[in-house]
């Protein structure tokens, strides 16, 4: 397992709890500046891109491990969507299909509370406050993003 750089118990103590937790659900974990903060099924790895604030990675890591249990235990939004794309996410949330506009925002804020609940049942630190914001923030560029 690999620990960052920098000294922080957000990231170092509890990314390392979170990281074995993928490496029972089959997934690795890689931090690049390269790529965007992302869950790739094909490749089965979960990227974070590094940045200062360390709490905020913890918790985009917490979100995309959320996208995992979002599609493992549930039908996600692309179940009903069997004709779509969903390598391009770009491509993806620019459509004009308002229904799957909405579904993917949906998924999106389950995959936030699924993160959330998974810090809990891993007996992880986390400021719910600061938790709420980052997801929310998230949330919405993601909605101004689809609005075009």
């Amino acid at each position: 397992m690999k620990k960052y750089a920098k000294t922080d118990p957000y990231w170092n103590d509890q990314s390392l709890v979170v990281e074995a937790w993928l490496v029972k659900k089959g997934f690795d974990l890689t931090y690049s500046k390269s790529a965007d903060n992302e869950l790739d099924w094909d490749r089965k790895r979960i990227n974070i891109r590094p940045i200062k604030d360390k709490e905020e990675m913890f918790y985009t890591l917490l979100h995309e491990c959320g996208h995992i249990l979002v599609e493992t235990n549930d039908k996600g939004f692309k179940d009903n969507y069997k004709t779509k794309d969903f390598r391009d996410w770009h491509k993806m949330v620019a459509t004009r299909d308002s229904a799957l506009k909405v579904s993917i925002l949906a998924d999106e804020m389950e995959a936030w509370n699924r993160g959330r609940r998974l810090a809990k049942r891993l007996n992880l630190r986390l400021n719910e406050k600061k938790y709420k914001k980052i997801a929310g923030y998230c949330v919405w560029a993601y909605a101004a993003f689809m609005a075009g």
